[in-house]
């Protein structure tokens, strides 16, 4: 069976519909956890503001997930109106109109935001030790 570039661009853009959900959920994960640390710890008197950072972290790869989606939606809009008038397609060869721009973004981001929330939590003190 041979394939056509349809067939590759249909399975590309399935793989990154499956990797911006997937973002979605660990970066939304990422925000209760630290919000249920806070609120454990505050029942030991530790204030909640150390999860400031982190919490914002994680929204901001929320936020760049839901650009990816936007993206998405705007080329395939594009896609589609090109197509309607028979036009050749947009060119999306630029860095912003690519997919793994805002996948690899986010990763990071979420990284990022899991590490300062540990370091945070290794550096706090529990009141009376």
């Amino acid at each position: 069976m041979t394939r056509t570039s349809e067939d590759y661009e249909s399975r590309s853009e399935g793989i990154a519909d499956r990797t911006r959900f997937h973002l979605a959920a660990l970066h939304t994960g990422g925000i209760a956890t630290t919000f249920a640390i806070a609120g454990a710890l505050a029942a030991k008197d530790v204030a909640p503001s150390w999860n400031f950072w982190p919490v914002l972290i994680f929204a901001a790869g929320l936020v760049v997930t839901a650009a990816s989606l936007l993206l998405a939606k705007h080329m395939a809009l594009k896609r589609r109106d090109a197509n309607r008038k028979t036009e050749s397609e947009s060119d999306f060869s630029s860095w912003y109109w690519r997919h793994f721009s805002y996948e690899i973004a986010a990763t990071v981001l979420f990284l990022v935001a899991v590490l300062v929330g540990l370091v945070t939590l290794r550096i706090l003190s529990l009141p009376g030790t």
